[in-house]
């Protein structure tokens, strides 16, 4: 019995697969909005937009089942939770390390 209150308690504090998957996505997001902000870089045409958006989708189903299984093992429910509010990586970054 001990053991599984132990185990539900352990499951309780870890992120879904839906809240891993919308991290992913949300970090995908945020990374292209700082990889293409025009203050930083050359002005982004429609086709360098659609060519990114493309390599975004492969990029994303590349990694996503790893991705959203190290979420899972290894993140707590609470900086995920963080993570997916931060407007801006560095904002992402300050998540990190919440119980």
């Amino acid at each position: 019995m001990r053991t599984l209150l132990c185990l539900a308690l352990l499951v309780g504090c870890r992120p879904s697969e839906q809240q891993c998957t919308a991290l992913l996505d949300h970090f995908l997001e945020v990374e292209g909005a700082t990889a293409t902000d025009p203050g930083r870089f050359v002005q982004m045409t429609a086709g360098m937009n659609a060519a990114l958006e493309a390599s975004k989708r492969e990029h994303r189903a590349a990694i996503h089942d790893r991705f959203v299984a190290g979420c899972q093992r290894t993140l707590p429910r609470a900086e995920v939770e963080c993570a997916l509010s931060a407007p801006t990586e560095a904002a992402m970054d300050a998540c990190e390390g919440r119980p």
